[in-house]
This record gives structure tokens, sequence and C-alpha cells, in this order.
């Protein structure tokens, strides 16, 4: 296709043949016929390949793109590489969208001038049926208020990579891309990259994409959750909040919700070291080696909420590593409620 198209709707596939008709038909009939939909199997060993070439049999708008598996990362970016809209949008293949997804995200992009990234609400709905839809206000976000993505919006849900209508010039000026090989958080990283350069943010109240909850296939392929791995989702984020401090001059009281978000994925580091059946003496360097490179967080924002967790923090912090591992050895294997590991 070297027409250009007013927007580039990517799907990226894998394990997803039970709900990828009902998603690409929620594409196709769309009110906005002005697209092109991007469709990326992911190397997906069941028939989704087969049916996204069905598909694009028959509809010219159609584009299919076939890959190793090699990741959500990696087939959101090929799309982002193949993609000739003005303005480009994604829809994940377990989930599907409602008629008026791609005009309600034109009209909020286009309800005044400069806006660079349109954001809507998302629809939660559960294998029982039930939705739950959390309430988003409605507001243009420029200058240091772009920063309440960070310290308010995700927690209302606003990370995912749908629900947004962003300019690809943009990200193919500025180099944005969704980091390869993680299991956590590829969305939300690739949305603060974008804010950085962002001019105008309006947040719309149009709630057009349905999120199936509790779906057990996977858009990415199998992650084996490593400590590297873990460390590699946590400097990520570390890296991307300091930045987002200084670039915006944010104090640390601002930075509460996100440094409990941090809290989480520092708790996924530890909990990684007793996963992986390591040998005591490559845990207990592990720890050591977390400690050293994050001692200064560790011991000013690192904030457990359990009492046991807190004692850890401060056995820890003294670098009682041998002390530290053999009460998570114990407390690992008696399954306590009230720890961390119960929520990760």
């Amino acid at each position: 296709m070297d027409e250009r198209v007013l927007i580039s709707v990517i799907i990226p596939i894998y394990k997803s043949e039970k709900y990828l008709s009902q998603c690409i038909e929620s594409v196709i009939f769309q009110t906005l016929i002005d697209f092109e939909l991007l469709l990326i199997d992911d190397g997906s060993p069941d028939a989704c390949g087969r049916i996204c070439d069905e598909y694009a049999s028959i509809d010219k708008r159609i584009r299919v793109f076939h890959q190793i598996n090699s990741g959500v990362s990696s087939a959101r970016n090929r799309g982002l590489i193949e993609a000739c809209g003005k303005y480009v949008a994604f829809v994940d293949s377990d989930d599907y969208v409602k008629p008026n997804y791609l005009e309600n995200l034109y009209a909020t992009i286009r309800c005044e001038s400069g806006i660079d990234l349109a954001i809507q609400n998302i629809e939660r709905v559960n294998i029982d049926g039930g939705k739950k839809v959390i309430p988003l206000p409605e507001c243009l976000l420029e200058g240091k208020d772009k920063s309440l993505i960070l310290t308010q919006y995700v927690r209302l849900g606003v990370g995912y990579s749908c629900c947004k209508l962003y300019l690809l010039s943009k990200i193919k000026d500025n180099h944005i891309y969704f980091i390869p090989n993680l299991s956590l958080l590829e969305d939300l990283f690739f949305l603060l990259d974008y804010i950085l350069c962002a001019d105008k943010i309006m947040i719309g109240n149009h709630t057009d994409y349905v999120y199936r909850m509790g779906i057990s296939t996977s858009l990415s392929n199998d992650a084996v959750y490593s400590f590297e791995g873990e460390c590699n989702i946590y400097v990520n984020y570390f890296d991307r909040i300091c930045l987002y401090k200084d670039y915006f001059n944010l104090d640390d009281s601002s930075l509460n919700s996100v440094w409990k978000n941090l809290t989480l994925l520092f708790h996924r580091i530890l909990l990684s070291i007793y996963r992986n059946n390591y040998s005591r003496k490559k845990r207990i360097y592990l720890l050591s080696t977390v400690l050293n490179e994050h001692y200064f967080w560790v011991k000013h924002y690192f904030s457990p909420e359990y009492k046991v967790d807190k004692v850890l923090k401060l056995i820890l912090l003294n670098r009682q590593y041998a002390i530290f591992d053999g009460l998570m050895i114990v407390l690992l294997r008696v399954k306590l409620k009230k720890m961390f590991g119960s929520a990760v």
C-alpha cells in the first residue's frame, strides 16, 4: 500500500485464534474508513496466520506480515516500520473495539490545534461478562502537566498501548519503539517516551475499547521471569522516573504512587532470585549486587507494606545477606499470606 492513509491500525497476533475474527471485524467495520489494518502474525502456532491471510484476501485495506515468534514488542515495532498512516493506533488480538473507536480517537486529536496524542478510556470485561470502567477525567495536558500521565493517570489504566492515537511521524522522528524482551510494562515505557516529545495530550471521555480480562492467551512468546529480566524492567522504569523528575522538575511527594509501583518491581527482583533454583552462594551474590546498585533507593524510597517485608528491608540494608536468605527460604516455604510474594 503506497498511498497515504489517515490511520494505521496495528494488531500483534499470537495464540488468539478464538478471538481473532471478532477483533479483525471490529476494525473492518469502523465508522471511519480511511485506515489500513496491519496484522502482525508473530509466529503463532495455531490458525491465526491462515485467518489473517483470509481476511486480507477480501479487504484491500489489510496487510499481513508473518514473522518468527519474537514477542509482542517486536510485532508492534514491525507494524510501526511498515505503517503508512499519518496516525497509528493499536489493538490487541484478543480484544475488540466498538464501531466509533477510530472516529472518536480522531475527533479527540483534532479538537484543538497541536494535539499529537489522543487518549480514551477502556472497558474491562471479565469471563463472566461483568464490565468495569475506571473513570478517566477529560482534560488537555501540555507543558509540565504532561507529567500527570506518570504521577496520576497511570493508576487509572492509561498505560496500555491501546485506546490511543499517536502521530506516526513523531514516533519515527524521535526513534520511539517498544523495548523487546520485556515481560511487563513495555506499553507504559513506550507511552512515557512519546510524552516527552508530545506537544499536547487530550484525554477524551469515550470508552470504545473492550479489554478481555482473565484471558490465558499471550501476545508474547513464553517469557522466563529471570533475575536479569526483572532487573531490566525495574531499571527501565527507574530511569524514566528519574528522567521525568528532572525534565518536569517534580518533587518527591508527587511521585509517591510511582515509588509504590517501583516497590512492586523491586519485590519481583527479589522473588526472581528464589524462583530460579539458584544456589545459596549465587542468591547471596545477587542480593549483594542488587543492594550495591540500588542502596540509596532501597533506603529512602523502597516502601514495603507488610511488617515482615519491613523487617526484611532492615536486614537487607544492614547487608546481612545470609540472614535475609534464610528468612526468605522459610517464608516462601510456608507461603505467608501477608508478604509481598503472595501478591506478585
